[in-house]
């Protein structure tokens, strides 16, 4: 659209520039002309100010291009954005100017910290409303939504956490070629409980749960369990867990061995 609003001018000018173009087009009479000029240049252009007033924290950017938009209100039938418009604009009119300052430079906030990356406080509602949405089944009941509002943040907490785990992991796995076995985040009490314990094992107390765990898998990995005296530690909780996800994997077979025999 923009290459025929310009196409004709630039046939009929002898030394086209910005200043001659904008002057040459309001003096043009062809109605679709004024049409597609007005779309382009003011209204697609302040959608682009206000992302861009949004993005970088530019409140005057913000007002500028909103402003634009207010005479269709009025225009055609919009009496709710009409009346949001005037709210706003009275609102801001009727505060102290400190207070306003602070309104306006904190109706958009950046979560992850770069100037250039600011959201409105609507669109993050949105985003949140999103991660709920992940962690309730199809058809929620009022319970649902209860649980995933309550450890929304949990969740939101063990993705980042688990993203970093797997940056280190292969990180580890490219420069050692023997990556450490990290310890499972916790999710529930009960295993953050657990977790905390672990760390303040000493080293007699870990030995000795390693050596009740070892009677419980096979006699064929345990071998793979020794000289743990000289072990520190970090090694006995990587190997205390290694045994554990163990158990984990000899009891899933045998829970399947039974469904089957009982069907």
């Amino acid at each position: 659209m923009t290459c025929e609003l310009l196409w004709p001018y630039v046939v009929e000018a002898e030394n086209p520039s910005v200043n001659d173009y904008l002057d040459w087009s309001k003096k043009q009479d062809y109605c679709i002309y004024k049409l597609k000029f007005e779309q382009t240049f003011v209204y697609l252009q302040a959608i682009v100010n206000f992302r861009t007033g949004v993005r970088n924290n530019r409140p005057s950017l913000r007002n500028a291009a909103r402003r634009i938009f207010a005479p269709i209100w009025s225009g055609r039938r919009h009496p709710i954005y009409r009346y949001i418009e005037v709210d706003y604009e009275g609102q801001l009119l009727r505060l102290h100017p400190e207070i306003r300052k602070i309104v306006e430079l904190y109706s958009v906030i950046s979560r992850s910290g770069y100037c250039n990356q600011h959201q409105g406080l609507d669109a993050i509602l949105e985003e949140i409303n999103k991660y709920l949405k992940a962690l309730i089944p199809p058809v929620p009941s009022q319970r649902h939504w209860n649980i995933a509002a309550r450890n929304c943040t949990k969740f939101i907490k063990f993705s980042d956490l688990a993203c970093e785990r797997r940056i280190a992991f292969i990180k580890e796995t490219f420069e050692n070629n023997k990556p450490s076995l990290p310890q499972p985040i916790p999710v529930t009490e009960q295993e953050e409980e657990a977790a905390m314990s672990e760390e303040k094992m000493s080293k007699a107390e870990l030995l000795a749960t390693i050596n009740s765990l070892l009677a419980s898998i096979n006699i064929s990995d345990r071998s793979k369990y020794h000289g743990l005296q000289q072990k520190n530690c970090n090694q006995l909780r990587e190997i205390l867990q290694s045994i554990r996800d163990l158990q984990d994997n000899q009891d899933e077979p045998e829970d399947e061995s039974e469904s089957e025999t009982e069907n």
